[in-house]
This record gives C-alpha cells, structure tokens and sequence, in this order.
C-alpha cells in the first residue's frame, strides 16, 4: 500500500519498464516533494517526462542524473517544468548535453519564466567551463532584465558556479548602475592616483610640522 507520507521518491530503473505503474503511482499517489530517476539511463524519453506532470505542484526537486539526456529531450523536458510551477531544483548533471545544449537550456529558462534555485550540470560534456559560465551569465543577465522580484538561480558547473539575482543588493555598484546609469563610474588614471597620494602625505608633513601637539605626540 502507498504509505501518505511518502514525500520524497526515487524509482528505479526497472520499475519504469512495468507498464502503467509510473502513471497509476503519480497520479494516484501521495504528494510528492522530490523524485529521482537517477541512473535510468535510456529510460527517460519524452513520454516518462510528460508523465512528470501528474506530480503537480507539490514537487520542488527533479533529478534525472544519469538519464542519458541529450540535446534531442529539451523541449519535452521545457515542457515538463513548465507545468511543474513549485519546482526549485533541477538535477541534470551526468547526462550527455554539451555546451551548446546547456546554453539553449538556460535560455529557454528564461524565456519561459521558469524560475528554479538550482541547476546542476556538472559531469557534462561542456566543453571550456570559463567560455560557458561567460556565456550563461549573458544569458541571466538579459533574462534579469525584466524581471523585478523573485528568489535566484545558482547554476553549477562542478567546482564553479553562475549565480544569479533579479534584483541588484542596496547600495552596490549594480544597483547605482541600474538607478543613476553609467555616470556613476568614475576612472582614473594610476599618474592621477599616484598624485593624489603624494598631495595627501604631503599635507600630514604641513600638519605635523606646524602642529605642537602632533610634534610632542611624536
């Protein structure tokens, strides 16, 4: 019998070969908080991720590690967090996207408003991680754009990672970008600050020879 407070589930891969039950279980079952396909490599086509849908709202993490996903599933797989509105986090990392498929991925993401914690990619075949995390961090930044509140996105590449926030922290250089535009960066040169420097020792030396408190201090 399903137990009601069933809230986090992994199936193994056999069990997604037995006709019907992926469908019965979902749909009949308990709400869901995660679910894990890791390891069904081969398994997860187009119709187990459509299948994904029947969890609802309730679920807030999807992990396919190691479900042999390629460049061929992102639309099936767009369309299943689509319709997963509470989703925060998704686990893609062993799978068989390349960088071009991480990118369209991240971009897709954006376009379609969905906004998820977490991504994980690592132990994919991304090719240069510096070239992509450049080319992602584009992508969140034209997404972020127009968008005015929401949580963040932390995108992991192993190691490394892109992280992302709709709205820039109060006071930073980013925000008085946004508010007051480029004239609020101000350049100098190194012959300018190396002036500026001398200017102010120079005026300690004026200070502490015509002072007598800084003379008896010393």
């Amino acid at each position: 019998a399903i137990q009601e407070q069933t809230v986090n589930v992994w199936f193994y891969p056999g069990i997604l070969q037995l006709e019907g039950f992926l469908e019965m279980f979902l749909h009949y079952g308990p709400k869901l908080r995660s679910i894990s396909l890791a390891g069904a490599i081969g398994q997860v086509d187009e119709d187990i991720l459509s299948l994904m849908c029947l969890a609802g709202e309730s679920v807030l993490t999807l992990d396919f590690e190691e479900c042999g996903i390629d460049q061929s599933m992102l639309e099936p797989l767009m369309d299943t967090l689509k319709e997963l509105k509470g989703l925060r986090d998704l686990d893609l990392s062993g799978n068989k996207l390349d960088a071009n498929a991480a990118l369209k991925l991240m971009r897709s993401l954006g376009e379609a408003r969905v906004d998820l914690d977490t991504v994980r990619l690592d132990r994919n075949p991304l090719g240069n991680p510096e070239v992509l995390k450049g080319e992602i961090a584009a992508a969140l930044a034209t997404r972020g754009e127009s968008v005015v509140a929401g949580g963040d996105l932390v995108l992991h590449l192993g190691d490394d990672a892109v992280r992302w926030c709709p709205s820039a922290r109060e006071g930073s250089l980013a925000q008085r970008l946004r508010d007051d535009g480029a004239d609020v960066i101000k350049t100098s040169s190194m012959k300018e600050m190396d002036r500026a420097i001398a200017q102010r020792e120079l005026g300690w030396q004026k200070y502490e020879k015509h002072d007598p408190a800084a003379q008896s201090s010393g």
